[in-house]
Formats: structure tokens, sequence, C-alpha cells
């Protein structure tokens, strides 16, 4: 469904990371990166897949996984999200992350239904989103 004048929020994103590039005499891919990493190898997770098994529904269960710059440079993080909506990640810190530091990351599951659930928790970076693979059972 179209409505006349009205503007998509992605096609609205992509114009404002292109007029931002065009200011600042790049491309909108050299200025921030909205795509997922293909070589996640600048980052580290422990453990590396996250597992909640044999949760009861309607209880919430914290996980704790931790964030590693095993990369070169300095990554800058800019915040966490899910593509699922029985996790909810957090975490405590934003900003530089020096090469080898690392930021724990916590990791909400809940469900209202019994099954099994496998997800992405998406770290965003100025470099790219570096998922991490969450599953749980309840």
């Amino acid at each position: 469904l179209a409505l006349e004048g009205h503007v998509a929020p992605m096609a609205l994103t992509v114009d404002l990371l292109r007029s931002s590039a065009r200011k600042q005499g790049g491309s909108a891919a050299a200025t921030r990166p909205s795509t997922m990493l293909l070589d996640a190898s600048v980052a580290r997770f422990e453990p590396k897949v996250l597992s909640l098994t044999g949760q009861q529904t309607c209880v919430p269960r914290w996980g704790e996984v931790n964030f590693v710059n095993a990369g070169e440079e300095t990554i800058i993080l800019e915040g966490v999200s899910s593509e699922h909506g029985a996790f909810h990640p957090t975490t405590n810190r934003i900003g530089p992350l020096p090469k080898g530091a690392a930021v724990k990351l916590s990791v909400l599951f809940l469900t209202q239904a019994p099954g099994t659930f496998d997800g992405l928790v998406l770290v965003h970076t100025n470099i790219g989103a570096i998922p991490y693979t969450v599953k749980a059972t309840a």
C-alpha cells in the first residue's frame, strides 16, 4: 500500500546516509556500514554460542557473553539488537573498544510458548553488525 507523499523509513535512511556522505565527500558505504559484517574475525564471543535450555515459559532468564575485540584496530560499539522477539540483548558499555578489550553483553530470554528458539544477537559497530548465535528451549 503506497501513500502519496509518504517516504518509507528504509528509503529515508538510505537518503540520509547518501546526503551525509556527499557532504563529507565520500560514499555512503564508507560513511557508516548498515549491513552485517561478513568477516567477523575482528571479534570473538565467549562462549561461542549462548545456549539457554530447560527454561519455563513466561519466566525471564538472563545469559551473559563476552564480546572481545580480536582485531588490530579499535572498534566503536554502537549498540546491540536481536532479530528474534524471544531474545533481548543489552550492554552497559557503548563507545570505543580497544584491541584486546572485552565488554559483557546480557541476553534476556523470555517466551510465552514452549519450543526451541534459535536467533541472532547483532552487535552494531562502526564496521558493521557482528552476528552472535543464541539458542534456547522452553
